[in-house]
């Protein structure tokens, strides 16, 4: 479900059906606000959310690849974290 933390990023407006189990009347669809799982769009759109939530704890993404993080303790002690797809 790590998908679903991330916001839609492109200023597309996306609209889907809504499941049959729900009875919201006929020809109403739901505008989306956040990423689903099968859209092309989601793993960027995560990656995005999530790389903004490391920076902003103090995390350095590395330059020879955008998937490893790294942040340096006062005491010397190095955390390293990679990404790939949704697993950290």
């Amino acid at each position: 479900s790590a998908y679903l933390n991330a916001d839609l990023e492109d200023n597309r407006e996306i609209f889907i059906y809504p499941p049959k189990c729900y009875e919201v009347g006929k020809n109403h669809c739901w505008k989306l606000n956040k990423s689903l799982y099968g859209m092309r769009q989601s793993g960027y759109n995560w990656y995005n959310h999530f790389r903004r939530i490391l920076i902003n704890n103090g995390m350095t993404q590395t330059l020879h690849n955008d998937g490893i993080f790294a942040k340096q303790f006062e005491n010397g002690d190095v955390l390293y974290l990679t990404i790939y797809v949704d697993d950290v």
